[in-house]
């Protein structure tokens, strides 16, 4: 869930897929910061990205990895 090996494009780089890496919840301001980093084996490169995802009172981890996934169907291959 927190692997996604599909290929993608990304500032016009292409990745073999990203991680989500760490995330950050900031109790006063119910916003979490996520860490993806993206990967393309045969070249070797690794990119990191941060995104922020607001989640209000409640907050859920797997609705803030949803929000992630969700951010990548619109850059995948």
């Amino acid at each position: 869930m927190l692997n996604i090996n599909k290929k993608l494009v990304l500032d016009g780089q292409e990745y073999d897929g990203y991680v989500i890496e760490t995330m950050v919840i900031n109790f006063q301001t119910d916003v979490i910061t996520i860490n993806v980093s993206y990967f393309n084996r045969t070249k070797h490169t690794k990119t990191m990205r941060d995104y922020v995802v607001k989640v209000g009172d409640e907050i859920n981890l797997m609705d803030a990895i949803n929000q992630i996934h969700e951010i990548h169907k619109n850059i995948t291959i």
